[in-house]
Order: C-alpha cells, then sequence, then structure tokens
C-alpha cells in the first residue's frame, strides 16, 4: 500500500482492506477484518475459509497485475460487485493486454486463476517448482538468444489525474461513489468523507498531500461554505486548489464563498467532463501562479 506521502507499506494481504477517512468507526465493528474479495471467492468457489487455494488465486492476481499492468478483476468498492462470482469467473486472458508473455509464464498464472479451486495448484510447493522453472528458463533463454530483438511496447497513455490527490466533503453516499467511481477513471486518487471536522483535521496536517479540495454543500450547508472558506484563509493551505459545489437554492452560500484564480465553484447539477475540466483549470492556476 502506498502512503499519502508515497511511502511503500507492506501488509497481510488476507487482512489488507481499503477504507476512506470516515470509516474508522465501521471497521472496529469488525471482528476479524478480512478482504472482501478473500469473501466473495470463497463463497463463489464454496471453498472454507482459509483455504490456502484461495491464497493461491490472489497471488496469481498479483502476477497478472504484475504483467499486464492492472487489476485481473474490475476494481470497484461496491459490496455487491465484489461478492458476484463472476467477477472471479470471467477474467481476461492475459494476452489481452501483453500478448508476447512467454507461454509457461501465462500457463503459470492461468492455472493460479483458475475459478475451479479443483484446477488450481494444490499447494505452494507445486507453484514454485513452476515458478522456479519459468526464471530458469527465461534466463536460459536470454544467455542463449542475445541476438532477440527487444520487443518495443507502446506506453500506457497517461490520464490527467496520475499523481493527483483529491479530497471530497461530501454526505450523500451515492454522490460519494459516483465522484469516486468517475474521478478514479480518470487516474486521481481520491479520498472521500462526510465529516467536514475530520477533512478539517487533514488539510492541517503537513505530511497529508492534497491536491484540491471539493466541497459539496447540497447537506452540509453552511458548514461546508466554512471550510471552504477556511482554507482559503489558512497559510498551509491559502494556495490549495479548491471547488465549491452548490445547489440552485443555495445562492447565498455563493455569494459567501471565497474565490480566487485557483478556487471555483460550481452549481450542481454538475456533469464530470465539467468538473474535470475545472479541475485541471484550478490546478493549472495554481501551479502557474
Amino acid at each position: 500500500m502506498i502512503t499519502a506521502k508515497g511511502r511503500a507499506k507492506l501488509v497481510d494481504f488476507g487482512l489488507a482492506c481499503m477504507i476512506t477517512p470516515g470509516d474508522d468507526k465501521d471497521l472496529l465493528k469488525i471482528t476479524t477484518p478480512r478482504s472482501i474479495d478473500y469473501a466473495g471467492l470463497e463463497r463463489a468457489t464454496k471453498v472454507p475459509r482459509g483455504d490456502h487455494r484461495s491464497d493461491i488465486f490472489f497471488v496469481g492476481c498479483m502476477f497478472y497485475h504484475m504483467m499486464a499492468g492492472r487489476s485481473p478483476m474490475p476494481e470497484t468498492r461496491d459490496r455487491i460487485q465484489r461478492l458476484n462470482a463472476a467477477r472471479f469467473r470471467e477474467i481476461p486472458p492475459l494476452r489481452t493486454w501483453v500478448p508476447t508473455l512467454p507461454n509457461n509464464v501465462v500457463a503459470m498464472i492461468n492455472k493460479s486463476l483458475e475459478f475451479n479451486p479443483d484446477r488450481r495448484y494444490g499447494n505452494f510447493i507445486d507453484f514454485i517448482a513452476d515458478l522456479k522453472s519459468v526464471i530458469k528458463l527465461t534466463k536460459d533463454e536470454a544467455i542463449h538468444r542475445p541476438d532477440v530483438e527487444e520487443v518495443e511496447v507502446t506506453p500506457t497513455p497517461q490520464l490527467e489525474g496520475d499523481g493527483k490527490t483529491l479530497l471530497i466533503v461530501e454526505s450523500r453516499t451515492d454522490v460519494q461513489n459516483v465522484l469516486r467511481n468517475s474521478l478514479k477513471k480518470q487516474g486521481y486518487r481520491v479520498l472521500v468523507t462526510a465529516s467536514v471536522e475530520r477533512a478539517a483535521r487533514q488539510l492541517e496536517d503537513p505530511d497529508y498531500h492534497v491536491d484540491c479540495l471539493l466541497v459539496c454543500t447540497a447537506e452540509l450547508g453552511q458548514v461546508g461554505l466554512e471550510i471552504f472558506n477556511s482554507v482559503a484563509d489558512q497559510p498551509l493551505t491559502s494556495d490549495l486548489p479548491a471547488i465549491l459545489l452548490f445547489e440552485n437554492a443555495q445562492q447565498h452560500i455563493a455569494r459567501e464563498a471565497k474565490l480566487d484564480d485557483h478556487r471555483g465553484m460550481i452549481q450542481m447539477p454538475v456533469k464530470i467532463k465539467q468538473l474535470r475540466t475545472s479541475l485541471l483549470q484550478l490546478m493549472s492556476a495554481e501551479v502557474s501562479g
């Protein structure tokens, strides 16, 4: 996992789970925290909890991701979708993304990702044996075939939000999901909270990096306006790009908003394309300023 400061952290794959600011209380209610993906796979394949073949499946997922540069399964925060058996069964062929991979590499990963647990590796001893064989063969080919031309790899197009972190303050779950999913598709790292107080603490932390703040006042009302304006008044955050999203009936809030070249507002409902354009403009203004 990667922290807000860009530091890599190694965590147990079975216990790791993604949370957003504001989830702490819900997380404390879980007596045995574990990845919902594990639960979904175990339920879909009808194996008992803790079956080592489920571990092998997710090791295969990591190898797939390393080879293809993308997850084998659709990434979503929706609980129902993550428990859907089709998510584990309908994995795109690895060669869809990397057509030049050697047969033995593809075969090893495919066997790890078999939906039927009886067709996966029965244990990690066999898996490691195949992995060592793949590594040895790759090294041997590199030694005995020095004349092999390097395959030109088409670089993955950079998304507009790559390397950018957004903090969204919004209390409505449906709007949270729309904003999160839409902006993540554009490469943004999206943090969402319904708590104005929590957002304020994060923004006051010098080690907590955010590239742009979005505040929705539809339900937060005056409290949302206060955090939007307070950011402009604090030396640590005065240069932070920010967008205030307000409803038509909240014109009084719009009139009181502190705006600048890198601080704007948009009336709801807003189209995602319009929001993306505003994000780019405001963050560009902050950089040039």
